[in-house]
């Protein structure tokens, strides 16, 4: 481990601790994540430092259930125990957000990452403290990279004509030949609703009661509702065209009805439904709050020029209208003030590098371990195919063994396409992050709407305007942190010996940028 980093080999001022874990369903299904081998690495860490575990708190998330109780609880007990530490698998076990890191930087207490060999403490170097928030956002990151690998798996399913939804109504996902088939107790009813709409004697309403009556039901038993029958209509698949995610293809399925019927239907919606109001892409609306009330500010077109003022949700005595040119001369100011520096930015990569390299290393061995599981599954498999062969097994059980491998095999599969890239881009999506950062202002100066939104949401919040002026903002925490920090000289010394608090001030409200 670089020593950069955070240091291992720093005197710990307390032999209390708690103990966290936490595993999402899904990390379960992988090895080393599971709650047991997070508290076993923990309490054999503590036994060879002698150090003692005060309390023990576990969080076991869910697709259903995505907050942490114990997390909390932990937070809690910490607030009232002030001698007690914290001790923990690995980054991404403890701190999920930047939100959190600041939490555990307001607490001061001495914290150990044992997988990564690792101290934090409340007399660390300000370079330690500043690299572990790296470390943080390298961990979120690389999260959020997996995902996207996901994604691009589902494009490449997609664009080779596969659906990577679930089959919607008059269809199923059939699990065995991972393909979408139709579903003949209720194709027959989507193709009659199309029928009766197309030719513009029904109403939406009319037609729910007539399949209710002929026997189809939502996968829950219910009746389908008219909201479901507009969102039918409209849907392509039905005559075999896909959409997913803004990108369209020609899917592999079964088409229930033709392009004629499809495109009569949805001709008979458009003479039907109410002409839709232009909608109007206002770059700040939704950025900015009244000083006076602090209701929001909200936008309107007249005489071809874009108007901000309060809402009046409450009563206020803010009357003036300000043009966006205004706002936008001195939001750009401010971006100005906020802007990275070369010096900075340098500092930032060479940050994010060091923890890169961490981040690297352990899932390295987390792909590893993946490719162990697949091995073994193969061999199983393998083994399996023979026994059957050899007449061991009778036909029922050698079925249910061989479905339940291949798709333990495929699962591992995915895994590890989600690992190949996902490293790589969170260094290269943090690189662009410090990039818009030492062009930020001009950036937001030559931006669409859609751009400005995505800029200033990314930089800051609670904008409040009075008089048609800003007078006070607030930066978001990431930002801060980040940027704002690395503004100040003394920041800059990463390197020395000073013990320096790299997080800067809060912003106070009502604080405008010099």
């Amino acid at each position: 481990m670089s020593d950069i980093i955070i240091r291992s080999e720093i005197e710990m001022d307390t032999k209390k601790f708690c103990l966290y874990a936490r595993v999402s369903s899904r990390e379960q299904e992988r090895e080393g994540y599971s709650i047991d081998a997070q508290i076993k690495n923990c309490k054999d860490y503590a036994l060879a430092h002698d150090l003692v575990i005060a309390k023990e708190f576990v969080d076991i998330e869910s697709a259903k259930e995505s907050g942490r109780k114990k997390f909390s609880e932990m937070i809690a007990y910490l607030e009232t125990n002030k001698d007690v530490g914290i001790i923990c698998e690995k980054v991404d076990r403890l701190c999920r957000n930047f939100k959190d890191y600041v939490t555990f930087d307001d607490l001061k207490r001495t914290i150990i990452f044992v997988k990564e060999n690792s101290i934090i403490t409340p007399d660390s170097r300000a370079s330690d403290k500043f690299f572990f928030g790296i470390r943080v956002l390298m961990a979120r990151n690389y999260i959020d990279n997996l995902s996207d690998e996901i994604k691009k798996g589902l494009y490449e399913k997609f664009a080779q004509g596969g659906y990577p939804r679930k089959a919607p109504l008059g269809y199923l996902n059939d699990k065995n030949s991972r393909s979408i088939a139709l579903d003949s107790s209720k194709a027959p009813h989507i193709v009659k609703l199309f029928e009766l709409y197309a030719t513009g004697n029904y109403s939406l309403d009319g037609i729910a009661n007539v399949l209710y009556e002929d026997g189809l039901r939502t996968r829950s038993g219910r009746k389908v509702v008219k909201s479901s029958l507009h969102r039918i209509l409209q849907e392509p698949f039905y005559y075999g065209l896909m959409q997913f995610n803004g990108r369209t293809n020609r899917g592999k399925h079964e088409p229930l009805i033709s392009k004629k019927l499809f495109d009569m239907a949805n001709e008979m919606l458009d003479m039907k439904g109410r002409a839709k109001a232009v909608n109007h892409e206002f770059a700040l609306k939704g950025r900015l709050r009244c000083a006076t009330c602090g209701c929001a500010i909200t936008a309107e077109t007249q005489r071809g020029h874009v108007y901000y003022r309060c809402t009046h949700s409450r009563p206020c005595t803010e009357r003036k209208y300000v043009r966006e040119e205004a706002l936008t001369e001195q939001l750009e100011k401010i971006l100005a003030d906020l802007e990275l520096d070369s010096e900075g930015a340098e500092i930032l990569i060479k940050a994010t590098k060091e923890a890169s390299k961490m981040e690297l290393d352990y899932n390295l061995t987390s792909v590893e371990s993946l490719n162990k599981q697949y091995e073994k599954v193969k061999t199983r498999l393998n083994r399996l195919v023979d026994a059957h062969l050899d007449g061991k097994i009778p036909e029922d059980m050698f079925d249910t063994k061989r479905e339940e491998l291949i798709k333990e095999k495929a699962n591992i599969e995915t895994q590890l396409e989600s690992h190949k890239g996902a490293h790589d881009s969170t260094f290269e999506q943090l690189q662009k992050v410090v990039k818009v950062a030492q062009h930020v202002r001009k950036l937001f100066k030559v931006g669409d709407p859609k751009t400005k939104q995505i800029l200033l949401a990314l930089i800051s919040s609670n904008i409040n305007l009075s008089n048609g002026i800003i007078v006070s903002y607030q930066l978001n925490p990431l930002f801060s942190y980040l940027f704002t920090g690395l503004k100040q000289p003394e920041n800059r010394k990463l390197s020395g010996r000073e013990d320096l608090n790299l997080r800067p001030p809060r912003p106070k409200r009502g604080a405008l940028a010099n």
